[in-house]
């Protein structure tokens, strides 16, 4: 049997390059179906990983009193305390302001990420100063249980060694 005697793939010359593209049509368009929901399902992932602000930076970003604000209702928050919170919030957004316009974008790329990383480290440190400052001032304002249910919201501070922090940190003493 010839290829031009078989059913499935005859080579006569009726067959043109129309009658190619009707027959494998089906087969495309179920491949592009496929690829289509493939990428449906995994675009969300994608794009909330890049939607992070300052990717690996983004809870220096974050304002963590505007978190608090955000939770209002879970916490129930009284008029008065909202209001405290919005004027601790706009200060530290005024505070660093300027201090975040001096990050990257994004983690350091190619060359050396540690000079990279030392010359921005004081900018970091002032962040997590003026953070840390508006969480306390904010904890101020809340009574133990909203406390209590704050720190559950709040992002947990990176330590040397641990989960994202840097190598070789020193354990806490016992």
């Amino acid at each position: 049997m010839t290829y031009a005697d078989h059913d499935i793939l005859p080579l006569s010359a009726e067959w043109d390059g129309a009658s190619w593209k009707a027959m494998l049509s089906p087969i495309l368009s179920r491949r592009l179906q496929i690829a289509a929901v493939f990428s449906l399902l995994i675009l969300p992932a994608t794009l909330q990983a890049q939607q992070r602000p300052g990717g690996s930076m983004g809870a220096m970003r974050t304002n963590p009193v505007a978190r608090l604000l955000e939770q209002r209702d879970s916490l129930t928050l009284s008029e008065d305390q909202v209001e405290g919170l919005e004027t601790i919030r706009a200060r530290l957004d005024e505070q660093n302001e300027p201090l975040l316009a001096q990050l990257p974008d994004g983690p350091p790329s190619g060359g050396d990420r540690r000079a990279a990383m030392q010359q921005i480290r004081p900018v970091i440190e002032e962040l997590m100063t003026n953070n840390r400052a508006a969480i306390d001032e904010a904890m101020a304002l809340l009574t133990e249980d909203q406390q209590g249910q704050a720190r559950e919201m709040l992002p947990r501070p990176r330590r040397p060694g641990g989960p994202g922090g840097a190598p070789g940190g020193r354990r806490p003493p016992q």
